[in-house]
């Protein structure tokens, strides 16, 4: 899927994010929901084919998940700061585990691990019928 380019557009986008405790040690699920548009097409492909179209959507969703994980990453071991509330959320979904986390919680938050599930449906190609490119060939 290296020839061309293919902008997408996220229209609609909702994160879950859920602490899990297995034995006293802290995980973190990150689930982002959403949907996008193709919203520029410069390549041969012909995005009609659901082959193709699978394979964008799969590609859209791990360059996203890589993304999400570079910023968390970057948030822990960097800057050391939780810029995404996860302490929050843990305390607000399980009190009694952020109790006895809450005074350490600077100096746990970095070695924390965060699983990131990204699923993104392409719904719409607009009035994409047959790349440009391929019009440019025929003539």
């Amino acid at each position: 899927m290296n020839d061309g380019e293919i902008g997408i557009e996220l229209s609609e986008s909702k994160s879950d994010i859920e602490p899990k405790f297995q034995d006293d040690k802290l995980s973190i699920k990150v689930k982002i929901t959403g949907e996008a548009d193709v919203a520029e097409v410069n390549t041969k492909l012909n995005l009609m084919s659901s082959n193709v179209f699978t394979e964008l959507e799969k590609k859209t969703n791990n360059e996203i998940k890589d993304v999400v994980l570079k910023v968390i990453s970057s948030a822990q071991k960097e800057f050391r700061s939780d810029i995404f509330g996860f302490g929050e959320i843990v305390h607000q979904k399980n009190s009694k585990e952020w109790a006895k986390l809450k005074e350490s919680w600077g100096e746990s938050f970095p070695d924390v691990p965060v699983d990131v599930h990204v699923d993104i449906k392409i719904q719409r190609t607009g009035t994409i019928s047959d790349p440009f490119q391929n019009e440019l060939i025929k003539e």
